[in-house]
């Protein structure tokens, strides 16, 4: 079950999303509604004193980003990100359905079809959808910054500074920061997780960079998943269109099979 201040955010979405549709509110305006709806929260530990996964960062950070560009998150991401990488196929909550409504069909935990749409304020934390070939292209720019190729991001405007930032972990803290209890290091990088293999309870975790990034992502109706390798170069991505835990697991099994088998080529 969920902690009872998760329950109570969640009941304020739906409260959110029923005057958003009665009101006719723009993304931009749901989005610093959800910011102040989340002000209301309590967080799970003091700052600094703990580190718990946040997808609503992301749409708070999504919200912030309005503010100072004066602009909506979805067209600063199709100008910043996917033109310049030429992701043609980008796009924002599920994946569309073709004119003979022909394509994928999410899926939720029970394996039945869903076809909710996802909340507007969300698709900075994970409704954003492309192509596989697209997808590609931002994971083979991440994999050539991670290789050490610092000019990497500059085609979407990020230095060498703030991509190595972006790659390092921030969760550990410190290189002896032990795992231990739910709301452990998770070896966390600005989204990216930098461990493939996690520690034991009461073991360190490791507070630098790896030479791997990797993260899975769902909407609870889709799964997606990415791992980058430094050494020896290695890209793989895996996605379904189930939101379950099983179809998470089956992910990181594929990824983990070809994983092995490098290890045992060495």
């Amino acid at each position: 079950t969920l902690p009872n201040r998760l329950l109570a955010l969640c009941r304020r979405e739906e409260r959110l999303r029923a005057k958003a549709a009665v009101v006719g509110m723009s993304f931009v305006e749901q989005r610093a509604a959800f910011a102040r709806e989340l002000a209301m929260s309590t967080l799970g530990c003091k700052p600094g004193e703990g580190f718990g996964y946040s997808n609503a960062g992301f749409a708070l950070l999504s919200a912030a980003a309005e503010v100072a560009a004066k602009k909506p998150w979805e067209e600063l991401v199709i100008e910043r990100l996917a033109m310049p990488l030429g992701m043609t196929s980008f796009g924002f909550g599920v994946p569309p359905r073709d004119a003979a409504s022909g394509g994928a069909l999410g899926h939720n935990e029970d394996g039945e079809v869903d076809e909710t749409e996802d909340l507007p304020w969300h698709h900075a934390s994970f409704s954003v959808h492309s192509t596989f070939h697209d997808w590609a292209l931002f994971a083979r720019m991440h994999l050539r910054a991670l290789r050490g190729d610092c000019s990497a991001l500059k085609v979407v405007g990020v230095g060498a500074s703030s991509a190595a930032l972006l790659h390092t972990p921030v969760s550990p803290a410190f290189l002896s920061e032990m795992s231990r209890g739910p709301e452990k290091p998770m070896s966390m990088a600005m989204g990216w997780q930098c461990l493939w293999e996690e520690p034991s309870d009461g073991k360190p975790w490791l507070a630098e960079r790896t030479g791997i990034l990797y993260h899975f992502g769902t909407n609870f109706r889709f799964n997606a998943g990415m791992y980058l390798c430094a050494e020896p170069p290695l890209l793989m991505l895996v996605a379904s269109n189930s939101g379950s835990s099983l179809a998470k697991l089956a992910g990181r099994l594929a990824l983990e099979a070809v994983i092995g088998a490098g290890k045992v080529d060495e």
